[in-house]
Protein backbone atom coordinates (compact mmCIF):
# COMPACT_ATOMS: atom_id res chain seq x y z
CA UNK A 1 0.00 0.00 0.00
CA UNK A 2 1.74 3.34 -1.02
CA UNK A 3 1.59 6.60 1.52
CA UNK A 4 -1.04 9.12 0.74
CA UNK A 5 1.79 11.27 0.49
CA UNK A 6 3.68 9.13 -1.95
CA UNK A 7 2.69 9.06 -5.91
CA UNK A 8 1.85 6.22 -6.89
CA UNK A 9 3.96 5.51 -10.30
CA UNK A 10 2.09 2.47 -12.31
CA UNK A 11 4.65 1.96 -15.02
CA UNK A 12 7.31 1.78 -12.35
CA UNK A 13 7.37 -2.16 -11.60
CA UNK A 14 7.29 -3.21 -15.18
CA UNK A 15 10.48 -0.79 -16.05
CA UNK A 16 12.59 -3.12 -14.49
CA UNK A 17 11.26 -5.62 -16.56
CA UNK A 18 11.84 -3.92 -19.95
CA UNK A 19 16.01 -2.67 -18.70
CA UNK A 20 16.23 -6.09 -18.17
CA UNK A 21 15.00 -7.41 -21.14
CA UNK A 22 16.80 -4.75 -23.66
CA UNK A 23 19.92 -6.11 -21.53
CA UNK A 24 19.77 -9.02 -22.75
CA UNK A 25 18.72 -8.38 -26.45
CA UNK A 26 20.43 -10.79 -28.18
CA UNK A 27 18.74 -13.74 -25.64
CA UNK A 28 15.44 -14.59 -27.76
CA UNK A 29 14.23 -16.70 -24.69
CA UNK A 30 14.10 -13.32 -22.34
CA UNK A 31 12.14 -11.66 -24.74
CA UNK A 32 9.59 -14.78 -24.60
CA UNK A 33 9.66 -14.57 -21.04
CA UNK A 34 8.74 -10.95 -21.03
CA UNK A 35 5.60 -11.95 -23.81
CA UNK A 36 4.70 -14.45 -21.19
CA UNK A 37 4.56 -12.31 -18.54
CA UNK A 38 2.39 -10.15 -20.51
CA UNK A 39 -0.14 -12.51 -21.50
CA UNK A 40 0.92 -12.01 -25.30
CA UNK A 41 0.52 -15.84 -27.07
CA UNK A 42 3.03 -17.25 -29.22
CA UNK A 43 2.00 -17.77 -33.47
CA UNK A 44 3.17 -20.37 -35.68
CA UNK A 45 2.47 -18.14 -38.39
CA UNK A 46 4.05 -16.14 -41.07
CA UNK A 47 2.83 -12.81 -43.65
CA UNK A 48 2.47 -13.64 -46.90
CA UNK A 49 5.22 -11.31 -49.19
CA UNK A 50 2.69 -11.17 -52.37
CA UNK A 51 0.19 -8.90 -49.49
CA UNK A 52 1.57 -5.36 -49.67
CA UNK A 53 3.27 -2.93 -46.83
CA UNK A 54 1.13 -1.36 -44.82
CA UNK A 55 3.70 0.98 -43.83
CA UNK A 56 7.21 1.65 -43.12
CA UNK A 57 8.65 3.89 -40.05
CA UNK A 58 11.77 4.60 -38.89
CA UNK A 59 13.16 1.07 -37.23
CA UNK A 60 10.22 -1.16 -38.17
CA UNK A 61 7.75 -1.94 -41.39
CA UNK A 62 4.36 -3.40 -41.49
CA UNK A 63 3.44 -6.42 -44.14
CA UNK A 64 0.17 -8.35 -43.72
CA UNK A 65 -1.02 -12.01 -43.96
CA UNK A 66 -4.60 -13.49 -44.48
CA UNK A 67 -5.17 -16.11 -41.69
CA UNK A 68 -8.58 -17.16 -42.92
CA UNK A 69 -11.21 -14.89 -44.53
CA UNK A 70 -12.45 -13.59 -41.17
CA UNK A 71 -8.74 -12.68 -40.06
CA UNK A 72 -6.79 -9.95 -41.43
CA UNK A 73 -3.12 -10.12 -39.23
CA UNK A 74 -0.73 -6.83 -39.84
CA UNK A 75 3.03 -7.93 -38.90
CA UNK A 76 5.30 -4.99 -37.40
CA UNK A 77 9.17 -6.13 -38.26
CA UNK A 78 12.46 -4.59 -36.76
CA UNK A 79 14.95 -3.64 -39.34
CA UNK A 80 18.23 -4.80 -37.60
CA UNK A 81 20.94 -2.32 -39.14
CA UNK A 82 24.64 -2.21 -38.24
CA UNK A 83 24.80 -0.75 -34.40
CA UNK A 84 21.43 -0.49 -34.15
CA UNK A 85 20.06 -3.96 -33.36
CA UNK A 86 19.85 -3.00 -29.35
CA UNK A 87 18.00 0.15 -30.26
CA UNK A 88 15.45 -1.93 -32.30
CA UNK A 89 15.01 -4.62 -29.59
CA UNK A 90 14.33 -1.42 -27.13
CA UNK A 91 11.76 -0.19 -29.50
CA UNK A 92 10.17 -3.27 -29.56
CA UNK A 93 10.32 -4.60 -26.23
CA UNK A 94 8.95 -0.98 -24.91
CA UNK A 95 5.54 -1.19 -27.12
CA UNK A 96 5.05 -4.68 -25.86
CA UNK A 97 5.05 -3.69 -22.32
CA UNK A 98 3.33 -0.65 -22.65
CA UNK A 99 0.26 -2.20 -25.45
CA UNK A 100 0.35 -4.59 -22.40
CA UNK A 101 -0.23 -2.78 -19.35
CA UNK A 102 -3.53 -3.80 -18.08
CA UNK A 103 -5.12 -0.61 -17.85
CA UNK A 104 -4.25 -0.34 -21.68
CA UNK A 105 -4.59 -3.53 -23.70
CA UNK A 106 -8.29 -3.25 -23.88
CA UNK A 107 -8.44 0.49 -24.06
CA UNK A 108 -10.57 1.72 -26.92
CA UNK A 109 -8.45 4.29 -28.31
CA UNK A 110 -5.59 1.79 -28.15
CA UNK A 111 -4.26 -0.08 -30.73
CA UNK A 112 -4.42 -3.60 -29.51
CA UNK A 113 -1.35 -6.31 -29.49
CA UNK A 114 -2.88 -9.39 -30.63
CA UNK A 115 0.01 -12.04 -30.74
CA UNK A 116 3.50 -12.36 -31.58
CA UNK A 117 5.36 -14.58 -34.09
CA UNK A 118 9.32 -15.00 -34.59
CA UNK A 119 10.94 -14.69 -38.14
CA UNK A 120 14.47 -16.17 -39.28
CA UNK A 121 16.90 -13.66 -40.66
CA UNK A 122 19.87 -14.40 -42.83
CA UNK A 123 21.42 -11.05 -42.76
CA UNK A 124 22.02 -10.38 -39.60
CA UNK A 125 21.66 -14.08 -38.35
CA UNK A 126 18.92 -14.34 -36.00
CA UNK A 127 15.72 -15.12 -35.25
CA UNK A 128 13.75 -11.87 -34.90
CA UNK A 129 10.46 -11.33 -32.81
CA UNK A 130 7.71 -9.84 -35.00
CA UNK A 131 4.66 -8.32 -33.50
CA UNK A 132 0.80 -8.97 -34.43
CA UNK A 133 -1.85 -6.50 -34.54
CA UNK A 134 -5.33 -6.40 -36.21
CA UNK A 135 -4.99 -4.46 -39.42
CA UNK A 136 -6.51 -1.14 -39.93
CA UNK A 137 -7.93 -1.41 -43.61
CA UNK A 138 -8.69 2.27 -43.68
CA UNK A 139 -5.55 2.71 -42.80
CA UNK A 140 -3.51 5.74 -41.07
CA UNK A 141 -4.96 8.65 -40.65
CA UNK A 142 -2.97 10.82 -42.86
CA UNK A 143 -3.58 8.45 -45.88
CA UNK A 144 -7.27 8.39 -44.69
CA UNK A 145 -7.11 12.02 -44.53
CA UNK A 146 -6.63 12.69 -48.34
CA UNK A 147 -8.82 9.66 -49.95
CA UNK A 148 -12.44 10.53 -51.44
CA UNK A 149 -14.45 9.26 -48.59
CA UNK A 150 -12.90 11.95 -45.96
CA UNK A 151 -13.66 14.52 -48.28
CA UNK A 152 -17.91 14.00 -47.17
CA UNK A 153 -17.19 13.66 -43.35
CA UNK A 154 -18.56 16.07 -41.05
CA UNK A 155 -17.08 18.12 -38.15
CA UNK A 156 -18.37 15.80 -35.46
CA UNK A 157 -16.99 12.82 -37.10
CA UNK A 158 -13.57 14.78 -37.21
CA UNK A 159 -13.96 15.95 -33.65
CA UNK A 160 -14.39 11.99 -33.02
CA UNK A 161 -11.17 11.43 -34.11
CA UNK A 162 -9.70 14.23 -31.75
CA UNK A 163 -11.21 12.85 -28.45
CA UNK A 164 -10.05 8.99 -29.73
CA UNK A 165 -6.98 10.50 -29.54
CA UNK A 166 -7.32 12.53 -26.82
CA UNK A 167 -8.91 9.42 -24.59
CA UNK A 168 -5.62 7.67 -25.11
CA UNK A 169 -3.36 10.46 -24.40
CA UNK A 170 -5.08 11.11 -21.15
CA UNK A 171 -4.72 7.29 -20.30
CA UNK A 172 -1.39 7.18 -21.29
CA UNK A 173 -0.42 10.04 -19.26
CA UNK A 174 -2.17 8.72 -16.26
CA UNK A 175 0.49 5.65 -16.51
CA UNK A 176 3.26 8.25 -16.57
CA UNK A 177 4.31 7.31 -20.14
CA UNK A 178 4.56 9.81 -23.08
CA UNK A 179 3.78 9.27 -26.93
CA UNK A 180 6.81 11.75 -27.72
CA UNK A 181 5.63 11.30 -31.31
CA UNK A 182 1.99 12.63 -31.91
CA UNK A 183 1.15 12.61 -35.55
CA UNK A 184 -1.53 11.50 -38.41
CA UNK A 185 0.53 8.63 -39.26
CA UNK A 186 0.74 7.34 -35.99
CA UNK A 187 -2.93 7.04 -35.48
CA UNK A 188 -5.10 4.27 -37.30
CA UNK A 189 -8.70 4.29 -38.74
CA UNK A 190 -11.33 1.67 -37.69
CA UNK A 191 -14.70 1.04 -38.85
CA UNK A 192 -17.13 -0.69 -37.07
CA UNK A 193 -20.79 -0.88 -37.44
CA UNK A 194 -20.50 2.06 -40.06
CA UNK A 195 -18.76 4.14 -36.93
CA UNK A 196 -15.64 5.52 -37.92
CA UNK A 197 -12.60 5.96 -35.13
CA UNK A 198 -9.05 6.47 -34.24
CA UNK A 199 -6.83 4.19 -32.46
CA UNK A 200 -3.17 5.04 -31.35
CA UNK A 201 -0.70 3.51 -32.38
CA UNK A 202 3.64 3.25 -32.81
CA UNK A 203 4.52 3.48 -28.79
CA UNK A 204 8.30 2.09 -29.84
CA UNK A 205 9.32 5.96 -29.20
CA UNK A 206 7.18 6.59 -26.09
CA UNK A 207 8.57 7.32 -22.70
CA UNK A 208 7.83 5.44 -19.77
CA UNK A 209 8.51 7.73 -16.50
CA UNK A 210 8.96 6.55 -12.80
CA UNK A 211 8.67 10.00 -11.63
CA UNK A 212 7.27 13.35 -12.12
CA UNK A 213 11.27 14.23 -12.24
CA UNK A 214 12.12 11.32 -15.08
CA UNK A 215 14.35 12.86 -17.96
CA UNK A 216 12.90 11.63 -21.33
CA UNK A 217 14.66 12.59 -24.56
CA UNK A 218 11.91 13.26 -27.59
CA UNK A 219 11.96 12.29 -31.10
CA UNK A 220 11.41 14.98 -33.38
CA UNK A 221 9.02 14.95 -36.47
CA UNK A 222 8.04 18.08 -38.64
CA UNK A 223 6.01 19.92 -38.13
CA UNK A 224 4.23 18.27 -35.18
CA UNK A 225 7.10 19.46 -32.55
CA UNK A 226 6.28 22.04 -30.06
CA UNK A 227 8.64 25.22 -30.43
CA UNK A 228 10.23 24.63 -27.16
CA UNK A 229 12.38 21.76 -28.18
CA UNK A 230 15.96 20.52 -28.26
CA UNK A 231 18.11 17.56 -28.44
CA UNK A 232 18.28 17.76 -24.43
CA UNK A 233 16.41 15.88 -21.86
CA UNK A 234 12.85 17.04 -20.89
CA UNK A 235 11.23 16.52 -17.58
CA UNK A 236 7.66 14.14 -17.51
CA UNK A 237 5.98 17.45 -16.48
CA UNK A 238 7.64 19.52 -19.17
CA UNK A 239 7.19 16.62 -21.87
CA UNK A 240 3.80 16.05 -21.21
CA UNK A 241 3.21 19.73 -22.49
CA UNK A 242 4.82 19.11 -25.53
CA UNK A 243 2.32 16.32 -25.90
CA UNK A 244 -0.32 18.57 -25.43
CA UNK A 245 1.01 20.70 -28.58
CA UNK A 246 1.78 17.97 -30.94
CA UNK A 247 -1.95 17.45 -30.31
CA UNK A 248 -3.21 20.42 -30.59
CA UNK A 249 -1.39 20.75 -34.02
CA UNK A 250 -3.00 17.20 -35.09
CA UNK A 251 -6.34 18.77 -34.43
CA UNK A 252 -5.94 22.22 -36.51
CA UNK A 253 -4.87 19.94 -39.10
CA UNK A 254 -7.55 17.25 -39.31
CA UNK A 255 -10.83 20.24 -38.45
CA UNK A 256 -9.37 22.57 -40.76
CA UNK A 257 -7.04 21.09 -42.94
CA UNK A 258 -9.74 22.21 -45.91
CA UNK A 259 -9.68 25.61 -45.11
CA UNK A 260 -5.86 25.35 -44.78
CA UNK A 261 -5.74 24.14 -48.36
CA UNK A 262 -8.10 26.79 -49.83
CA UNK A 263 -6.15 29.48 -48.15
CA UNK A 264 -2.29 28.25 -48.66
CA UNK A 265 -2.54 27.04 -52.63
CA UNK A 266 -0.26 28.34 -54.43
CA UNK A 267 1.56 29.89 -52.09
CA UNK A 268 5.70 30.15 -52.61
CA UNK A 269 6.51 29.98 -48.72
CA UNK A 270 5.17 26.43 -48.22
CA UNK A 271 7.91 23.72 -48.35
CA UNK A 272 7.30 21.40 -51.53
CA UNK A 273 9.18 18.54 -49.32
CA UNK A 274 6.05 18.04 -47.07
CA UNK A 275 2.58 17.22 -47.88
CA UNK A 276 0.58 20.46 -49.13
CA UNK A 277 -1.32 20.93 -45.82
CA UNK A 278 1.05 20.02 -43.57
CA UNK A 279 3.33 21.64 -45.32
CA UNK A 280 0.98 24.79 -44.85
CA UNK A 281 0.94 24.16 -40.87
CA UNK A 282 4.39 24.64 -40.57
CA UNK A 283 4.56 27.92 -41.98
CA UNK A 284 1.44 29.35 -39.89
CA UNK A 285 3.75 27.70 -36.89
CA UNK A 286 6.51 29.48 -38.07
CA UNK A 287 4.74 32.70 -38.08
CA UNK A 288 3.28 32.17 -34.90
CA UNK A 289 -0.10 32.26 -36.39
CA UNK A 290 -1.85 29.38 -35.54
CA UNK A 291 -4.18 30.25 -32.84
CA UNK A 292 -5.38 33.21 -34.88
CA UNK A 293 -5.66 31.27 -38.00
CA UNK A 294 -7.77 28.91 -36.16
CA UNK A 295 -10.63 31.29 -34.66
CA UNK A 296 -10.47 32.72 -37.92
CA UNK A 297 -10.87 29.75 -39.88
CA UNK A 298 -13.68 27.71 -37.28
CA UNK A 299 -15.86 30.76 -37.64
CA UNK A 300 -16.58 29.59 -41.79
CA UNK A 301 -17.22 26.09 -40.24
CA UNK A 302 -20.64 25.65 -41.13
CA UNK A 303 -21.14 22.32 -39.47
CA UNK A 304 -20.15 23.52 -36.04
CA UNK A 305 -22.50 25.04 -33.51
CA UNK A 306 -21.62 28.52 -31.53
CA UNK A 307 -21.03 26.25 -28.44
CA UNK A 308 -18.51 23.98 -30.34
CA UNK A 309 -16.66 27.00 -32.03
CA UNK A 310 -16.37 28.68 -28.42
CA UNK A 311 -14.46 25.62 -27.29
CA UNK A 312 -12.76 24.83 -30.31
CA UNK A 313 -11.62 28.68 -29.70
CA UNK A 314 -10.13 27.70 -26.12
CA UNK A 315 -8.43 24.47 -27.15
CA UNK A 316 -6.46 25.83 -29.93
CA UNK A 317 -5.83 28.75 -27.74
CA UNK A 318 -4.59 26.41 -24.76
CA UNK A 319 -3.01 23.41 -27.00
CA UNK A 320 -1.41 25.84 -29.39
CA UNK A 321 -0.14 28.30 -26.76
CA UNK A 322 3.76 29.10 -27.95
CA UNK A 323 4.40 29.50 -23.92
CA UNK A 324 4.31 26.02 -22.53
CA UNK A 325 3.19 27.30 -19.22
CA UNK A 326 0.31 28.45 -20.66
CA UNK A 327 -0.75 25.06 -22.33
CA UNK A 328 -2.70 22.38 -19.69
CA UNK A 329 -0.54 19.88 -18.26
CA UNK A 330 -3.07 17.46 -18.23
CA UNK A 331 -6.07 16.27 -20.73
CA UNK A 332 -9.00 16.79 -18.19
CA UNK A 333 -9.91 20.00 -19.58
CA UNK A 334 -8.93 19.09 -23.15
CA UNK A 335 -11.26 16.31 -23.22
CA UNK A 336 -14.23 18.70 -21.96
CA UNK A 337 -13.91 20.94 -24.73
CA UNK A 338 -13.57 18.28 -27.04
CA UNK A 339 -17.67 17.31 -25.89
CA UNK A 340 -16.07 14.27 -23.89
CA UNK A 341 -19.21 14.71 -21.03
CA UNK A 342 -21.74 14.72 -23.40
Amino acid sequence: MTSALEPYYPTSQILSEIDSTIAKHDDLVSFMGLMQKCGVDLLPIKWQPALADLGRGGSANVSQALINTQTNYAFKRVFFTDGGTEKSFERLVKEVSILSHPELRNHDSMIQLEAYCCEILEKPERISPVLIFATAPLGDLQSFMLSEEARSLSSNVKLGFCLDIARALSALHGLYILHGDIKPMNALVYEQNGKLSVKLADLGDASICSNEESIVYLPRSRPWFAPEYHHRGFRFLQAKKMDVYSFGLLCFWLLLGNSLLHRSQGSASVDPGLPFTIAALETLKQSNTLQDTAKEFLVGVKDLTLEQQRSLFSLFDLTLAKDPEARPSDFVLILKLLGNDR
